[in-house]
């Protein structure tokens, strides 16, 4: 009798213990609000995401890509990564021009003798189809394989293909700004190998990791550090990853989550649109954002977002992208 006690009373409290740690997830959340949260097609941390051609472009290690125009959940279709030498190949980071779809890869082999993966550094390639059929090594200094941390991709991300632009910044002994253009590549001769992001179609350049501009263009955001600057200058109180824009909102990807605000700044519409708190909460890092149509306002507009842990208590299930659908009125699993 003794021992059945003990075994239920066992089984209450490992009951109540899931329950409880569950219900902290916004998971749980979600669905309570009875929201139901689909099956990702996309999981895992996300650093970027690019518009190419008729096509938007996000890597998690793998790459995939999907229509620009849809205005549907998922639909992703896996790209062939670049056939380096590696054992195993992972996308780190995607960027784009005009003409070009870029990414940057880290190479890691196995060591059979150890039992064990080691990184031999990174390769930029290039694609012109962005169909993974006709990737080519872009050297823009010596071998073309750098350090991981020695080498940063990125690009203005244009809302016009016309105006896009791609750049790697090679540290080390280098320390040069690079203007990619296919294989070819030349130095920058504005911005700094201390620059991490840039927008605009000049672009302008920023030290910080996120820029962005309005879809006419007229208008300007970056990070520093923890603030916005440029066409609004206010603090979000987080390390900013990402920027985007509508045509009435700022979003702002952050170590808090998915924070949202005028274009002033002045008003933070993060708790009153759709069910932002719930799953791009301060529970999770938002390491990249992207609109579909940045000339439509917030409403109106296919958006994308990734999210990352911020401790080890989160579930995995919602690490990886998210997608605000306008006629689906919600956040969810992409």
């Amino acid at each position: 009798m003794f021992s059945k006690t003990i075994s239920r009373l066992f089984l209450t409290f490992s009951f109540l213990a899931i329950l409880f740690s569950a219900c902290s997830d916004p998971i749980f959340y979600e669905i309570r609000k009875e929201v139901e949260l689909e099956d990702a097609e996309v999981s895992g941390s996300i650093n970027s995401m690019t518009r190419f051609k008729n096509y938007i472009f996000v890597q998690n290690g793998k790459l995939y890509r999907k229509s620009a125009s849809s205005t549907s959940a998922h639909g992703w279709t896996e790209i062939t990564r670049p056939p380096t030498s590696a054992d195993y190949v992972y996308v780190n980071k995607v960027a784009a021009d005009s003409n070009y779809l870029y990414v940057q890869v880290t190479k890691i082999d196995e060591d059979e003798m150890e039992g064990t993966t080691v990184s031999s550094g990174c390769e930029i390639w290039c694609s012109a189809s962005g169909d993974g059929t006709d990737w080519q090594l872009c050297t823009p200094y010596g071998s073309g394989t750098y350090y991981s941390s020695r080498a940063i991709l990125f690009g203005n991300n244009d809302a016009t293909a016309a105006n896009r632009k791609a750049y790697v910044s090679i540290l080390g002994n280098v320390n040069k700004l690079y203007q990619l253009n296919g294989t070819e590549a030349s130095v920058s001769s504005s911005g700094s190998y201390e620059s991490r992001s840039c927008a605009g179609s000049g672009p302008e350049f920023h030290t910080g990791w996120a820029s962005v501009a309005s879809a006419d263009g007229t208008k300007i955001y970056y990070s520093d550090g923890s603030s916005v600057r440029g066409a609004a200058s206010f603090s979000v109180g987080y390390t900013i990853y990402s920027l985007a824009v509508t045509s009435d909102r700022l979003l702002v990807g952050c170590r808090d989550g998915l924070r949202i605000y005028s274009l002033d700044g002045a008003t933070d519409y993060t708790s009153s649109f759709a069910n932002t708190e719930s799953t791009l909460s301060e529970d999770y890092e938002v390491r990249s954002v992207l609109v579909a149509d940045p000339s439509k306002p917030l409403s109106e507009t296919v958006v994308y977002a990734s999210s990352d842990y911020t401790d080890s208590d989160q579930s995995y299930t919602n690490v990886g992208l998210w997608s605000y659908i306008p006629s689906r009125g919600s956040w969810n699993r992409e």
